[in-house]
């Protein structure tokens, strides 16, 4: 996982980044600090998740992709993004589809309310029609580029989660759904009155998710890409010991050893997720930090 940028254009309620703070936009990776980090990791490295911030407000964010897939060995991209640029998502989708048709691509796409809710929460408009644009095109593209909804269940929609859920499917057409539920860091923090109402919506609404995929009616993650983040999480792993050697410039050794960090949890989530286990370990997480 690669913080790209601090930077967005959205102020979401439940967001952990300090937008007050000005040492919150310091440090940004140039190219060349980037190409000198990917060029240091080992062949090992099968996927890369790039995010911020908003990984869209860099217009350099093919170049970032670009020194990835041309100095690692990864097979697959995934992005997470709010959609708010849907024409710099599309470009950058076909633009990589065309050089490298061999990766997979995937768009993670942040939607959590009703349209105009969902544009006041994330103080964007007219976002919720830019996700939807960026959803219906990505879909028409590839089959090795793939958008995925995701729902994070807040303070915000609690109340309403499972008609939210309905509208998406029934009446926008997406028929590929993920969710999570908010977290306390960083700036942010769940209201407490609120916390048992969070855990229970996030649970019907997993619930409601593991239904209609048994049915049919979504899907969540292609098959394929699991297999890629779990095969590439359990061979960073065991390389972690032994990272020193990969490690070529000092500057960004940390760096480097975070992001292989937050790479293999993110595909032993994904794993969880895969299994319809996710869901239980973040309710147990979940009770533990209230």
């Amino acid at each position: 996982m690669h913080f790209i940028t601090n930077r967005c254009n959205a102020r979401c309620s439940f967001c952990f980044i300090d937008f007050d703070n000005e040492n919150t936009f310091k440090g940004e990776l140039s190219l060349e600090e980037i190409s000198k980090l990917t060029k240091s990791y080992p062949k090992s490295l099968l996927n890369v998740n790039l995010t911020g911030g908003e990984p869209f407000v860099r217009k350099d964010i093919q170049e970032i992709a670009k020194l990835y897939i041309e100095n690692t060995s990864i097979q697959s991209i995934y992005i997470t993004t709010n959609a708010s640029l849907p024409e710099r998502i599309e470009k950058f989708a076909n633009n990589i589809y065309k050089k490298y048709p061999h990766i997979e691509q995937t768009f993670q796409i942040s939607i959590d309310d009703f349209p105009e809710k969902h544009n006041s929460v994330r103080k964007i408009k007219d976002l919720f029609d830019n996700c939807l644009k960026s959803f219906k095109v990505l879909k028409n593209l590839p089959e090795k580029i793939n958008p995925v909804v995701s729902i994070t269940v807040t303070h915000e929609n609690c109340d309403n989660i499972e008609s939210i859920y309905d509208f998406f499917v029934d009446e926008c057409g997406i028929d590929s759904i993920k969710c999570t539920i908010v977290h306390d860091e960083g700036v942010f923090e769940t209201p407490k009155i609120k916390k048992q109402q969070i855990l229970d919506a996030y649970s019907k609404l997993t619930q409601k998710i593991n239904n209609d995929i048994k049915k049919g009616k979504i899907k969540n993650y292609n098959s394929k890409i699991m297999v890629i983040f779990l095969g590439s999480s359990f061979f960073i792993f065991l390389t972690i010991l032994d990272v020193g050697k990969y490690v070529k410039f000092k500057l960004i050794s940390e760096v480097i050893f975070f992001i292989i960090i937050a790479n293999l949890i993110y595909a032993i989530a994904g794993f969880f997720t895969l299994f319809g286990l996710r869901s239980k370990v973040e309710r147990i997480l979940y009770r533990r930090s209230r």
